[in-house]
This record gives C-alpha cells, sequence and structure tokens, in this order.
C-alpha cells in the first residue's frame, strides 16, 4: 500500500522545553512521534507530508529522513505555504536539500492564507494526520484548525498528547 501521512503540531517556543533537544520530556515526545510513524510504516504508509515549520515539522522531518536509510523507499514531501518558506534557517535547510518532493503550496500574498492552504494540501493529500496536540493548549491555533479540518474530512488522526510529559 501508497498511504500517506502528514504532521500537524507546534513551533517549540510552545512546549515548556523550546528548542532544547536534550530535555527529558523532548526525548519523549520524539519517542512518541517516532513510535507513530513507525506504526504508520507497518500499515503501510511510504509517504510522509511536514509543513517545513520549526517544532514538529522539522522534528518529524528528521525522524522520516533518519529512517529512509534504512528504508529507501520513504518520500519526505515538504510542503512550504509559500516559495522560499524558511529556506534559509540552518535547521530547515539540510532538510530541504534532502527531501524528495518539496513543494510550495501558495501563490497567495497574505501569509495567513498561505499557511491555511498548504495546511488543506497537506491534509487532502494524506490518509493519516498525526497530530501533536492538547485540547487545553493555549497555542492551538493553525494546529486546531488543521486538526479540525482532518475531522471533517474525516481523516484517521493519529493523536499525541503532550501535556502529559514529565
Amino acid at each position: 500500500m501508497n498511504l500517506i501521512a502528514c504532521f500537524t503540531g507546534h513551533r517549540p517556543e510552545a512546549f515548556p522545553w523550546g528548542t532544547n533537544k536534550d530535555d527529558p520530556r523532548c526525548k519523549t515526545l520524539f519517542r512518541r512521534l517516532e513510535d507513530a510513524i513507525d506504526d504508520l510504516i507497518a500499515k503501510g504508509c511510504n509517504h510522509f507530508i511536514a509543513g517545513n515549520a520549526l517544532g514538529i515539522d522539522t522534528w518529524a522531518s528528521e525522524i522520516i529522513l533518519a529512517k529512509k536509510k534504512a528504508n529507501p523507499n520513504l518520500v519526505l514531501e515538504i510542503a512550504q505555504p509559500y516559495e522560499g518558506h524558511n529556506a534559509r534557517r540552518k535547521e530547515i535547510k539540510p532538510i530541504l536539500e534532502k527531501a524528495d518532493i518539496v513543494h510550495p503550496v501558495s501563490t497567495k500574498e497574505r501569509r495567513n492564507d498561505a499557511y491555511l492552504d498548504r495546511n488543506k494540501y497537506m491534509v487532502d493529500k494524506s490518509d493519516f494526520v498525526v497530530a501533536i496536540f492538547d485540547n487545553s493548549d493555549p497555542h492551538a491555533g493553525g494546529t486546531w484548525h488543521t486538526l479540525a479540518y482532518a475531522m471533517r474530512k474525516e481523516k484517521i488522526v493519529v493523536m499525541i498528547q503532550w501535556r502529559d510529559i514529565r
């Protein structure tokens, strides 16, 4: 099967550990994300779409790229909201260089419209939506809207809670 999954979640500043990947809570979230990816691969998912933002998109991309070393049939697609989005960021540039597909989704001039277009594109193209989310989350913005859209489209949602990580 050639199933597709995309990711939605927060930027690092939404998490109590920020960008500190050495924080035990961040390591726990990475393990949960990797476990979800492994489960999707076992179900026949071989194409993954990340949205080109810092945080969950970047972390998921790094996991997929590491897994591609053992499984070159995996495909990493980066859905940019617009041409050149985050292309110069040191954390994202290597991902863009190694991704199988870099797809600028929108040509809209308003950035918020471009982000919405990108999120809808990812959900519409996917069979699964991996959401790192918590209902009590004050940073819910785009993640909440993407998750709500996925549910309206009756996509299979893989929910990873993060607020219970200690």
